[in-house]
């Protein structure tokens, strides 16, 4: 097993970890259940040491399909650059999660950090969706007709319903990364 392999096989936790630590916490909190909160909380550590691992592991996954016949390396390049704040993203959750679980070592986790880490959670769920919607074209060509509006060739499909607020966010991107990658973002 390469580093590229752990990378493919790692990059679904954070993707299905965001949202299920996401509806854990909320419940801890609606409920008032501050076992259940802190396992949200421990969960939401944990995820940012995963996202961290998959960041750094995403250079050896492109070394493996960048000799393919179907590479395209503006589809990596957009993905790395989407990645990268994700990354930023859950690992700043996760550091407000330490820091809610290190404040509450007496007591029940207290509301405030608590309630960060929740908007946090939410952030990180769309955010590596999107790093996901753009990293499964690389490896599957079979997903790159579903696309943007306006870029040629992009299909219309029930997932831009679901991406529109994530695509209103990354496209000012294009204007800052397309010119130096050499293709749409």
């Amino acid at each position: 097993m390469s580093w590229g392999h752990l990378h493919l096989m790692l990059n679904h936790l954070p993707v299905l970890g965001a949202p299920a630590l996401l509806a854990l916490l909320a419940w801890g909190l609606v409920r008032g259940l501050p076992e259940v909160t802190r396992i949200a909380l421990w969960g939401t550590v944990a995820l940012g040491a995963v996202s961290g691992v998959v960041y750094l592991t995403g250079e050896a996954a492109e070394e493996m399909v960048e000799e393919l016949p179907t590479f395209q390396e503006y589809l990596v390049e957009r993905h790395e650059v989407i990645a990268l704040w994700a990354t930023v993203i859950v690992v700043a959750t996760a550091a407000f999660a330490a820091a809610a679980l290190w404040r509450s070592r007496r007591e029940a986790p207290r509301p405030g950090l608590t309630r960060l880490v929740l908007i946090g959670l939410l952030v990180s769920t769309l955010a590596v969706g999107v790093t996901a919607w753009t990293g499964g074209p690389i490896g599957h060509p079979e997903l790159r007709t579903v696309g943007l509006p306006g870029v040629e060739g992009s299909g219309r499909s029930a997932v831009l319903a679901t991406i529109t607020i994530a695509y209103t966010v990354v496209l000012p991107l294009d204007e800052v990364v397309a010119p130096k990658i050499g293709g749409p973002l």
